[in-house]
């Protein structure tokens, strides 16, 4: 099974110069924990992404919600990504190694085409390999460790 068989295709995404809240409601309403963010609405370049996680902690838990910009927030360095020819299983591996639920999924020139959440995963592999859906989600789940020097 492929990447493109599972992902969800045409996600909502956001450009940097976006109100964070823009972010926050387009989580909301289309029920997802990741928007990607694109240099404009036509090349759909991924230049970053804004996760449910970021807005907590680096919105809400500041206490800083008014005028803030999806640029200040979104996370733009070491972005995983996936490409609708990957095979599902590599995605798990990926998801698991960087600890991540949701994964863009990108084309050449870096245009945003899908997402691939946990979620889809449970869904579409879960009946058929439940073992490896479980250990997926207890391995995202776990804190990566941290070496300290």
């Amino acid at each position: 099974m492929l990447v493109r068989d599972i992902m969800t295709r045409s996600p909502e995404v956001a450009r940097p110069t976006d109100a964070i809240v823009t972010v926050a409601r387009l989580m909301r309403d289309y029920d997802v924990g990741l928007i990607p963010i694109v240099t404009d609405l036509e090349s759909l370049e991924l230049m970053g992404v804004v996760t449910d996680r970021d807005l907590t902690i680096r919105v809400l838990a500041e206490g800083r919600l008014e005028n803030r910009m999806v640029e200040e927030v979104m996370t733009t360095d070491d972005i995983a990504v996936a490409y609708p020819g990957d095979d599902v299983h590599d995605l798990m591996t990926l998801m698991k190694d960087r600890h991540v639920r949701r994964i863009p999924v990108v084309e050449s020139g870096n245009t945003v085409v899908g997402i691939v959440a946990q979620a889809d995963l449970a869904r579409e592999v879960g009946p058929s390999e439940p073992d490896q859906i479980e250990a997926l989600l207890e391995e995202i789940s776990e804190p990566p460790l941290q070496v300290i020097t």
